[in-house]
């Protein structure tokens, strides 16, 4: 029962451990309906945040613009009830409403423009700096095809700011103009620090892995288009907000003769064809399907049966022709709203795309579907074997023991989703019958071999789909690995991780403390990995101290209860206090982000308002 302001703020704490997907967003609309019931300002502008968070990554962009207008009318009534979270939480939102304008057909140029300004003056009303302005004029620019190349250097030219989009996906789009431009070699150098794990985001690298895929086959790149497609089709799969990339996916396959992968793609995401909320996104997603089944169609399989929209049966040809008719209409909408062809003739260079091999590009995937029309020359082989599949699932990369191994520590540190996949490739070299390790190896910097075993066991452990079981033992033989290396941090950060909470277990915060100040006094005396081992594990601490606060008042009468114990949060928010100047300290911008947002949600779901501090901006990609 939603009767009371502290139940209604568990069920936001509950909605927010959510994915993002239309089960949170339902949720989210749900949780409004709550809010409302009550005369509490604060409650209402935290749900109407977290409702319009839900609509920008459910592909909701038809609805985000009247909730957002509902939020910009509660603050200029009750400026009290906004601190410092709900405020930026509020300005930056003021980009998602120009996005979302601009994705809508229906919606007037004029209105989009006039919204542009509305930002404009905004932010220097309030003292922000205007390049994230000059990026969505950008990016109107783009849309319409007028001024392109002027509003990409008002906007690419000016230093970032603290509402700039995230540095990962600025170099998104400022890699797709030269995408646009035909200029693939530049846009593959600016994507580098994407790719390599240097910049990233919830979002980032997985889209620019889709974005990335033509110029990497027209540049020759096989090998580094094959893993782009692989490991970013899984981030995007049965994601809504991914329209766009899977329409990429689905293009790929049609450009590199995979059909039969691209009709599986199709299969496994046909609830996009009930998905309108996005129609830019849409479009893109009809375009990228159209791609793949007029291949189908040419080569004779117009009659093979696809997946369409749910619960309907469609042929190849049948469902071609459908979103044909659709996705040309949906183009001259836009072409229409914006007195220009550039949208249609966007979508029309796609389509006029053909094959570019002869045969199909080896993925080291079994599909099945229909063969494509009767083989013919391949061309000259450029590829590297692919006999063995989950090579072809690793990312292209140094061959070399010690580069590999830098390159894997590198993308661990920034938790990038790239590094198990260098760590598995390390284990296949380490574990090799064969395998002689370096003399050197440990004078080089490239580590002793028990040292390698433990950082990849510990890789595998940090794996989403790893059991808890699993992760214990990995975690466990991890340990003792790196005391016969001689790195105690690390086996101290192990043991630490081997006590905290699983899914139903809430973990031993005494053990996780009494780790954590052994692994201070080795930081202080600047042991090797102590600072990184004593941040991991202080955010280890302050998340099981954070589960243990509110479960504790869920099982003490939940919302009719006297709410979370005022001692035990403070403890939460020291931990949290000393995480933050430990990240500082020891430079882990990441963890400073997580410890001020964490801090701030704490607060607001223990029914206490922030009143004072910098907690940082929920991530937004």
């Amino acid at each position: 029962m939603l009767d009371t302001t502290d139940a209604v703020r568990a069920a936001l704490r509950a909605n927010d451990e959510l994915p993002h997907g239309r089960p949170r967003t339902v949720t989210a609309e749900e949780l409004v309906d709550a809010a409302e019931q009550f005369d509490d300002p604060q409650l209402l502008a935290f749900a109407l945040l977290e409702l319009t968070e839900a609509y920008e990554y459910d592909a909701e962009q038809r609805k985000l613009p009247v909730v957002f207008a509902r939020i910009a009318k509660l603050r200029k009534e009750h400026p009290d009830s906004f601190g410092d979270w709900e405020n930026h939480a509020t300005d930056w939102r003021y980009k998602w409403v120009a996005a979302a304008l601009l994705s809508v057909p229906d919606v007037p140029l004029e209105a989009v423009r006039r919204w542009h300004g509305e930002l404009r003056a905004h932010y220097l009303a309030r003292g922000h700096d205007l390049q994230p302005y000059y990026a969505r004029q950008y990016l109107l620019a783009a849309h319409t095809g007028e001024g392109v190349q002027d509003a990409f250097e008002l906007w690419a030219g000016r230093w970032r700011s603290r509402y700039s989009d995230c540095h990962a996906c600025e170099l998104r789009e400022q890699a797709r103009h030269f995408v646009t431009l035909g200029e693939d070699e530049r846009a593959l150098e600016i994507w580098q620090p994407v790719f390599s794990g240097e910049r990233s985001c919830s979002e980032e690298p997985h889209v620019s892995r889709a974005l990335a895929l033509l110029p990497l086959l027209r540049t020759g790149r096989l090998d580094q288009a094959r893993s782009a497609h692989l490991t970013g089709y899984r981030w995007a799969r049965g994601r809504s907000a991914a329209a766009e990339p899977i329409g990429l996916h689905l293009e790929f396959c049609a450009l590199t003769r995979n059909e039969p992968r691209g009709l599986e793609i199709l299969a496994e995401n046909r609830d996009l064809f009930d998905r309108h909320g996005d129609p830019l996104s849409r479009l893109h997603f009809l375009t990228g399907a159209q791609l793949l089944l007029s291949r189908l169609v040419e080569d004779g399989h117009g009659d093979v049966p696809v997946a369409g929209p749910p619960g309907a049966h469609r042929t190849a040809a049948a469902l071609h022709a459908e979103l044909r008719t659709e996705g040309d209409a949906l183009a001259a909408r836009y072409d229409a709203r914006n007195g220009t062809d550039a949208v249609g003739a966007a979508r029309r260079a796609r389509l006029a795309r053909t094959p570019l091999f002869a045969e199909p590009l080896p993925l080291g995937l079994r599909a099945t579907g229909p063969a494509p029309a009767a083989p013919r020359p391949a061309p000259a082989a450029t590829d590297r074997a692919t006999a063995d599949p989950a090579a072809d699932t690793a990312p292209d990369g140094p061959a070399d023991l010690a580069e590999l191994v830098a390159k894997a520590r590198e993308l661990s540190v920034t938790n990038h989703p790239d590094a198990i996949l260098h760590w598995n490739r390390i284990g296949a070299l380490i574990e090799a019958p064969d395998h002689r390790h370096p003399e050197d190896a440990e004078r080089s910097g490239l580590g002793s071999l028990a040292q390698l075993r433990a950082e990849l066991a510990l890789e595998r452990a940090f794996e989403e789909r790893t059991s808890d079981e699993e992760a214990a033992a990995l975690y466990a033989g991890a340990a003792e690995l790196f005391e016969q290396a001689g790195l105690t941090a690390r086996a101290l950060g192990c043991r630490a991780r081997l006590a905290g909470p699983t899914g139903d277990h809430p973990g031993d915060l005494a053990v996780i403390r009494e780790l954590r100040g052994k692994i201070a006094e080795l930081a202080e005396d600047d042991a090797p990995f102590g600072g990184r081992e004593l941040v991991a594990v202080l955010q280890l601490q302050a998340n099981t101290e954070l589960r243990a606060v509110f479960e504790a008042a869920a099982q003490a009468g939940g919302p009719d209860g006297p709410g979370p114990d005022p001692a035990a949060l403070a403890e939460a928010e020291a931990t949290l206090d000393l995480l933050y100047a430990e990240a500082a300290r020891h430079g882990f911008p990441h963890r400073q982000a997580n410890a001020r947002l964490l801090g701030a949600r704490a607060r607001f779901l223990a029914g206490r308002h922030q009143e004072e501090g910098d907690a940082s901006p929920r991530p937004t990609g």
